[in-house]
């Protein structure tokens, strides 16, 4: 029989599980402690970049008004996910039962497919 390569690797040790939950809770309070110290000692203004501690006062000051905003946000998500689910599957109907639909539409198709999406001007 023969033997792996020496470059080959080998699967890492499993790591106990109590260890994979430890390490992320670890970086997450690292990562926040620099955040809102970072933010203290730059004196970074709050609308640019607000402390950690700063937007757990918000949620607990403002908390209702904040149910209702993203109660509001949540309905208006899940009915643009509910219109472009049917419009999604329809327009899969008709290209899948359609040739003559297939042949006018799917060069549009393949041109929204590979056209980037930018979020500023300087980006694109």
């Amino acid at each position: 029989m023969a033997s792996a390569p020496p470059h080959a690797r080998t699967a890492p040790a499993p790591m106990p599980p109590l260890l994979r939950v430890i390490v992320p809770i670890i970086v997450g309070v690292v990562f926040v402690t620099g955040w809102e110290g970072l933010v203290r000692w730059l004196s970074v203004p709050r609308f640019v970049l607000p402390a950690p501690s700063m937007i757990v006062t918000a949620l607990i000051d403002d908390f209702f008004p904040l149910i209702g905003s993203a109660w509001v946000t949540l309905k208006v998500t899940l009915s643009a996910f509910f219109v472009a689910l049917v419009l999604g599957v329809v327009t899969a109907i008709f290209f899948a039962r359609s040739r003559i639909f297939e042949i006018s539409l799917f060069p549009y198709a393949v041109v929204l497919q590979v056209t980037p999406i930018c979020r500023s001007p300087r980006w694109c």
